[in-house]
């Protein structure tokens, strides 16, 4: 598991959240190392380092709910 020292939601829409997960630079921005897609209860779904990865899973997980579209 990825010892981060920021976590930032990136999307979000009903029961599904996307965070990025990494390490603030000295300028107070977040480098990324890892993005994780949760359910509300905390459980994760899938992880990765790319973020068009996790786009992907999405895409496949919610195409029949439009309501869930993916920024």
């Amino acid at each position: 598991m990825l010892e981060a020292d920021a976590v930032e939601t990136v999307w979000q829409a009903g029961c599904l959240k996307v965070d990025a997960l990494g390490r603030m630079d000295r300028f107070g921005n977040l480098a990324t190392e890892i993005y994780r897609v949760e359910l509300d209860g905390g459980d994760i779904l899938y992880e990765s380092e790319s973020y068009t990865a996790v786009r992907h899973f999405l895409e496949m997980l919610t195409e029949p709910y439009p309501e869930y579209k993916v920024a």
